[in-house]
């Protein structure tokens, strides 16, 4: 299958999500780049289709840990036909828990094979100038590669991380050790 294209799809509330995806798409071949925001309460009926010949980015965020429930409600309406799809959370600062591998699921149940994941930091939606949360992010180190973890979407399994190790391996953080993903903690958290 020859990729000729990407489609961006996403649920994005405060556009973070969106940001990673273009990104992310900035740095395939794949032209041209076509979006299919499902943010909008617009976007709550009807099925879309994703072609073969087309390269899914497809983003959500992340609360609580989880994808929120009206976003895995939306993206299950998005069809893929063994259409190649990258999958990406976005996490504000805290930890994203299983929801790549929620939305990893998700994607595959509904048409598409998943063939690389990652999980990206971005400014929590709770950040104010009084109390930041990683404010400003993602921002232009993040995009050189600094805050990037990519993991094999079969299982999550040989992860490796893309990008200096003093940008991302903070608390919650997976890391890859002996060969197996593993979660940082500070010794205050164990």
């Amino acid at each position: 299958m020859k990729v000729t294209s990407a489609r961006l799809v996403c649920f994005s509330p405060t556009r973070t999500t969106e940001r990673v995806l273009e990104a992310i798409a900035a740095g395939t071949a794949a032209r041209p780049v076509r979006r299919l925001d499902l943010t909008s309460p617009k976007a709550t009926g009807g099925t879309f289709d994703v072609p073969a010949h087309e390269l899914a980015i497809v983003g959500a965020p992340v609360y609580g840990g989880r994808i929120p429930p009206e976003a895995a409600r939306r993206l299950r309406r998005v069809k893929g036909n063994l259409t190649a799809a990258v999958v990406v959370v976005v996490y504000g600062n805290r930890v994203y828990e299983d929801a790549l591998l929620e939305l990893r699921d998700l994607v595959t149940e509904t048409g598409f094979v998943p063939v690389a994941a990652g999980a990206f930091l971005g400014e929590h939606s709770f950040s104010t100038e009084a109390v930041p949360l990683a404010h400003g992010r993602p921002d232009a180190q993040d995009a050189r590669g600094g805050g990037l973890w990519w993991a094999d979407p079969r299982g999550l399994r040989g992860a490796r991380r893309v990008g200096p190790a003093s940008r991302a391996a903070g608390a919650g953080q997976p890391a890859l050790q002996g060969g197996r993903l593993r979660t940082r903690c500070r010794a205050a958290d164990a």
